[in-house]
Order: C-alpha cells, then structure tokens, then sequence
C-alpha cells in the first residue's frame, strides 16, 4: 500500500511537470518549424526536424553530442532549437530521480539510501567528466551529457535534503560561519563568471559541479538567514 501511495505520488508529480512544460514547449516547436523554411535550406531544414523530434521527447541533447553539432556551430549556425538541450536534460532527471527516490523507500534506511545514492551519481558524473574533458574534443560531450551535467541537480537535491532535516529545529548560534560560507561562495561565484573560460579545462573537469556547490553555498546562507 505504501509503495502504491508513492506510485500515485510520482505520477501526480509527473503531470504537474507535464502541464507546466509541455505546451509552451510544443508551441515553440510549432513556431519555429513554421517559421523555419522562409531562411533555411532543405538540408538545414531536415537536420532541424530531426532536433524538433528529439526536443520534443527529451532527448535533444543527445543529438547535440555528435562532432557535426560542436561548440563552435553555436556561434556559426546554431540549431533553431538549441536552448532545448538543457530542458531535456532536466526532463530526463524528472522521470529518474523520482524512480531512484521510490526505490530508496522499500529499503529499511530510505533517507540514508537516498542520500548515498545521491553522493554516488555526483561522484561518479564528476569522474566522467574529468575523464572526458581532458582532451578537448570530450567537450562537448561533458556539455550536453545527461550524466556529466546531472551533478548540478544532484547538489541541489543534497541541499534540499540538508534543508529538509532541519526544519522544525532551532538554528545554532552564532550564525559567523554560515552567512561567511555564503559569502565567500558569492565572491566565487563572481570570480567565475569574470575569469573561468568557457573553453578551459578547469570548467569541464568537475567545473561545472564545483559552480553548483558554490552556489548551494549561497543559497544555504540566504536560506538560513532568512529562517
């Protein structure tokens, strides 16, 4: 009964996702594909048919991994469609991470199941992309690959869990060390923004997860601060 109570919670979950992405989703598709032909070729027009199928069941990122897409094609020809990689990205994460959540629950330590888990994707989307990103033509591959960027949302998930545990608990004074992690994140998180290249090793070798938990950081001490 509990596991079915959790089956029909994902699935509420997943048509709440559903109606809040979906149509303005297949509007922009609509749009785009109607539009496409009055300055695009045929060839150019079939490539981004083709982006359109995979935007519209979340896979599109996949399809920009292939070398004839590249980093470069971003600011010579980029696809119609490229702002979609990322949404299928965080498509693909909420059909997942709810999966791994539901099997953590039949086990006897949920909480602590989940958690390691959770710690375990990140440590393993990290080792790939210092695998990958030491050769530069692996960046485009740590870019838009699910498992590289799913890092990212799994701090957050961490963050959130982090958050979770505390509520109802009084916070612990003084709060020095906190609000000082927070702003030592922001001061990073502009330094980043200011000198990190966007081709460097640093950003594609566990830099884009190293961004996440500055972030968290932050958003842990804006958090806490207004408690």
């Amino acid at each position: 009964a509990c596991f079915a109570r959790h089956l029909i919670s994902l699935l509420v979950f997943c048509r709440r996702r559903l109606r809040r992405l979906v149509p303005p989703a297949i509007l922009t598709l609509v749009l785009v594909l109607a539009a496409a032909p009055a300055w695009m070729g045929p060839e150019a027009q079939a490539r981004l048919g083709a982006d359109a199928v995979g935007s519209l069941f979340y896979f599109v990122n996949w399809r920009f991994v292939q070398a004839e897409y590249g980093y470069a094609l971003i600011f010579a020809g980029p696809s119609l469609l490229q702002h979609y990689w990322s949404l299928a990205i965080e498509g693909q994460f909420y059909l997942v991470l709810p999966l791994l959540l539901m099997v953590s629950l039949r086990a006897k330590r949920p909480l602590r199941v989940f958690t390691a888990s959770v710690i375990l994707l990140i440590v393993a989307g990290v080792a790939t992309s210092l695998v990958l990103g030491s050769d530069p033509e692996g960046y485009d591959r740590v870019y838009y690959g699910t498992d590289t960027r799913a890092p990212e949302f799994l701090v957050g998930v961490l963050l959130a869990l982090g958050l979770w545990s505390r509520r109802g608990k009084p916070e612990p004074q003084p709060h020095l060390l906190r609000d000082l992690a927070g702003w030592i994140g922001l001061a990073a998180l502009f330094v980043a923004f200011a000198w990190v290249p966007l081709r460097g090793d640093l950003l594609y070798q566990g830099g884009f997860a190293a961004f996440a938990l500055v972030s968290a950081l932050v958003i842990a001490a804006c958090v806490g601060g207004c408690s």
